[in-house]
């Protein structure tokens, strides 16, 4: 049984929505507060994620008797009972009363935990079996920013106010104040009594030397260019120490190691980071924790050549602990807390580099699901090796890790389908609890447009075989419903506009017969059930863009806010915004910065109007400000960062969204199918709008064909087509505009001729009152014909320069231009023939994604996952024997592949040289 405290308040089931409990991505195949049913892991699991906090949590410790405490600055303080396997066990006692958030805490000796908030306060919290009430420790003047025990029991207090006080918990006695040079930002009571602290602004370390009565200062050392966050000591009397504001050359990004015992001036040890340090932690073997930003760093001092391993599943982590079974706890600013079991070097090394000879290793082993398990966590925890290779930024972190899990899962489905028959049964049988637990998990791939992991990246991993059984099963579970209900109702929609116009124009029907005489009944049937489908669209288009602006706005806040602040630093202004007219004053001075700054007249450009934007947001929320639950400095660090850096996104029109040209034809389809049935409501539907509406309704049948539900080849095709349509962007611009010069310079030559007899592009053209390029717009359209058509009425360029002229306009658009649109063409029909499965599968990935939002409206379809471990068994047997993408274009197929390209280009170039042979010689 857990602690219970006068302040304890019952949690409530958590009423956070799913995109908030993943605001910098939730886990998967980790352990939960609630694990899923009928699937037991065979081994602890490598990282356990402790959910409730609704805010970042700033630190974390471990309690006397194992348990885990978190502070948080949702105000609340909970504390974790971990089961023998490494799972949460039952849900945390919430220890609430602080008035602002929790900054830090210590376990006390005696088994009690102190608390130091933003609410100037200590509290000393019991939290035994039979609580009583908290001792309330009041005198800073500011936040209170760090904790530490002394050797003798008393209690330190570092705050902004830039003094120590030492506590004594054992009467009233008043405390101890110690002035201190600076804001106190970081504080460790060492192992030899003494107290070491850290400050900001100043960027020194004090060690102090700590009687009953007095505290003087032992040593001073210069630490980091701005201010110092984190303090660890090591084995031998050394002292870690991490910061941040790196300045030009980055100093604040390393951490300094110093020796206690040399003096002041000494040349500290530098481990070289890429980020701010907020936080450190020395493990049980002797390895450096660091906390920040960028998540956490484990580095191994005893390999200097070693750079650290990352782990950035968590985005920003402040508070950590080293637990006693030699695990690590991270608090991040999801409010997830994750405890970690930190595995060495080697082993991340091997699990970030699979090959087939590595995986045989493995199942060789026995532990071909342990190594399963290695590929999905790194996923989840963002795994990196600090190599001058690695990657930077949140996409590019992910990519690179959803591909080196596309690449393990290959690799161990190779092992399988070359292994004896009887063992891989065995291991088949030992993955599928595995995989299973994948499909049951709603927001698997949520996580992926959360991270903005490319579309090559998910291109690589989905036909997987391992990966293909999750979204085999995931589409059958759900989105196959969604996906027929969309068809039918589509089918319906089309066929009540077909009926809409035929009538309309008085076309006949099928046989010839007038269908007007039946069909006027009916109209009105038609149009509102037209009415009807395109209501359910519209909520369907707008529930997904509402999902996805959520999550966007919550995954990039935290990006959002660093750029924030960042500009008031360049801007040398103060971000105060506690009250109304404070917050005005401050963005009015960002935005006179802004103007007469020294910004280049581009990010004026882009910065002004946001500025503006949020001022007017500001003025909009004040009169809301006086209502309870309301602040302006809530309101301004949660919305003027989106103004300012999400603004598309915060209107309403998400990046994952706005960037599918899918959705804009879609978008662009209801607007025309609502305007058509309006005016078939009020008369008829116009010519024109109904050849748009037609156009765009026969995109979106092109749409439901990529998502495979009727047949796999057919909807690869489709999605072959688009591809190459997209590569030939480049291309037809480049074509445009070189018929554009031709069409300038026949204008320029023939425009103002007189009409002759036969002055068109073709011999048996009728004589027109004016000729092929009379104007420009005529003058486009005739130099297009005569790059396709290619006939032409030779009389028309009678002089040696317009015959010149055209020479050359054949040249370049028949010998060499034609010849690329072709090598084009083969060649990307020839990749993306290679890729068809991929697209397949890719187009599977985000049907099941894009559905999963709309199916939490349908609660009796939400989830539903019958899926037994014997039906997944199976199904892993069947992808596995079809084997990877890699073994179907491998080897002498690829070759033959090319080989048939290459004759086919061949052929074409002789027909073209052979017809640009005869143009020339009735042209001479």
């Amino acid at each position: 049984m857990g602690a219970k405290s006068s302040k304890v308040v019952s949690e409530a089931p958590s009423s956070r929505s799913s995109f908030e409990r993943m605001a910098s991505v939730r886990d998967y195949f980790t352990a939960r507060i609630t694990p899923l049913e009928d699937v037991t892991p065979p081994a602890p699991p490598l990282v356990v994620v402790l959910r409730g906090h609704t805010k970042f949590v700033t630190d974390v410790v471990e309690l006397a008797d194992s348990r885990i405490a978190s502070a948080s600055e949702d105000r609340t303080i909970r504390v974790w009972s971990l089961a023998e396997d490494g799972t949460a066990d039952g849900k945390p006692d919430v220890l609430s009363g602080h008035t602002d958030a929790v900054r830090c805490l210590v376990a006390l000796k005696d088994g009690r935990l102190a608390s130091g908030s933003r609410d100037k306060t200590v509290r000393i919290w019991d939290i035994s079996e039979n609580p009583t009430a908290p001792i309330i420790l009041k005198g800073h003047e500011g936040y209170v920013w760090k904790l530490a025990e002394l050797a003798d029991g008393r209690l330190a207090s570092g705050s902004w106010d830039k003094t120590i006080r030492i506590w004594d918990l054992s009467g009233d006695a008043a405390p101890l104040v110690v002035p201190h040079g600076d804001a106190v930002r970081g504080m460790l009571a060492l192992k030899d009594g003494r107290l070491a602290t850290g400050g900001g602004k100043d960027g020194m370390i004090n060690v102090w030397n700590v009687d009953s009565q007095s505290c003087t200062k032992a040593l001073e050392l210069a630490s980091h260019p701005k201010y110092v966050a984190a303090l660890a000591e090591l084995p031998g009397q050394r002292l870690a120490a991490g910061g941040g504001d790196a300045g030009r050359r980055g100093e604040g990004f390393h951490i300094r190691i110093f020796d206690l015992n040399d003096g002041p001036h000494q040349a500290p040890k530098v481990l070289r980071g890429r980020a701010d340090v907020w936080s450190l932690v020395t493990l049980d073997d002797g390895r450096l924790a660091a906390g920040g930003p960028d998540g956490v760093r484990v580095w191994d001092l005893d390999n200097e050549e070693r750079r650290p391993i990352g782990f950035a599943g968590q985005a920003t982590v402040d508070g950590m602990a080293s637990l006693k079974d030699g695990t690590l706890a991270s608090g991040g600013d999801d409010g997830t807390i994750r405890v970690h079991r930190v595995k060495t070097y080697e082993y991340y090394r091997e699990i970030l580099r699979v090959t087939e000879d590595v995986a045989r290793k493995w199942f060789a082993e026995d532990r071909l699901g342990e190594l399963f398990d290695a590929s999905v966590l790194q996923y989840d925890e963002l795994l990196t090796i600090d190599d001058d290779d690695a990657p930077t930024g949140l996409g590019a972190v992910a990519s690179r890790a959803v591909v080196t899990q596309a690449r393990n899962l290959d690799a161990i489905a190779t092992t399988l389908k070359s292994a004896p028959s009887s063992k891989r049964d065995a291991c088949i049988d030992d993955l599928a609890p595995r995989v299973l637990r994948l499909v049951k998990d709603e927001e698997l791939l949520l996580t992926f447009e959360q991270r903005l992991v490319s579309k090559s990246a998910v291109e690589q991993l989905t036909p997987s075989p391992l990966f293909r059984v999750v979204l085999n099963f995931k589409f059958v579970a759900g989105p196959r419903f969604v996906l027929w209900l969309d068809i039918i109702l589509f089918l319906t929609l089309f066929v009540s506009f077909t009926r809409l116009t035929i009538v309309g124009y008085g076309y006949k029907g099928l046989h010839g017969h007038n269908i007007e005489r039946w069909y006027r009944g009916e109209k009105t049937v038609e149009i509102i059930l037209g009415f009807i489908i395109l209501t359910y669209y519209s909520l369907k288009e707008a529930l997904n863009v509402y999902y996805d602006r959520k999550r966007e706005l919550a995954v990039r806040h935290s990006d959002a806010r660093n750029c924030f602040f960042k500009l008031f630093g360049q801007a040398k202004l103060p971000p105060l915004f506690t009250t109304g007219p404070q917050a005005l004053r401050s963005l009015t001075k960002l935005l006179v910065y802004a103007v007469k700054g020294p910004l280049s007249w581009r990010k004026k450009l882009s910065l002004i109007p946001r500025i503006v934007l949020s001022i007017i947001a500001v003025l909009l929320f004040l009169p809301l400000s006086c209502l309870p639950g309301r602040s302006v400095k809530a309101f301004v660090f949660g919305v003027v960062p989106s103004i300012l850096y999400n603004t598309l996104s915060l209107l309403g029109l998400p990046r994952a969204w706005r960037s599918s040209l899918w959705n804009w034809i879609e978008v662009t389809s209801l607007v025309l199918s609502w305007t058509s049935f309006a005016r078939a409501a009020l008369s008829r539907i116009p010519v024109n709008l109904a050849v748009a509406t037609a156009l765009f309704l026969w995109f979106e049948v092109f749409d439901y064909l990529r998502y495979s539900a009727v047949n796999e080849e057919l909807a690869a095709f489709v999605l072959m087509i688009g591809q190459i349509l997209l590569k030939l962007a480049v291309f037809m611009f480049v074509f445009v505009l070189i018929l554009m010069m031709f069409t300038n310079l026949f204008y320029l030559r023939m425009g103002n001729r007189h009409i002759k007899r036969y002055f068109d592009l073709h011999d048996d053209a009728p004589n027109y009152l004016d000729h092929p390029f009379n104007n420009l717009l005529k003058s486009f359209y005739s130099v297009l014909l005569l790059a396709f058509a290619q006939e032409f009425d030779p009389d028309i360029f009678h002089t040696t320069i317009d015959r010149v002229i055209f020479v050359f306009y054949l040249f370049i658009i028949v010998i060499v231009l034609l010849n690329v649109l072709i090598a084009i063409v083969n060649s990307q029909y020839a990749d993306t023939s290679a890729r068809a499965t991929k697209l397949f599968y890719r187009g599977r990935f985000e049907l099941v994604a894009e559905t999963s939002d709309f199916l939490r409206m349908l609660p009796r379809r939400r989830n539903i996952h019958s899926e037994t471990i014997q039906q997944v068994a199976a199904m892993i047997k069947r992808e596995v024997n079809r084997g990877t993408v890699r073994d179907a274009i491998r080897g002498e197929d690829l070759r033959e592949e090319v080989l048939r390209i290459q004759r086919e280009t061949d052929a074409k170039l002789l027909e073209m040289q052979a017809k640009m042979d005869a143009i020339l010689n009735a042209v001479t």
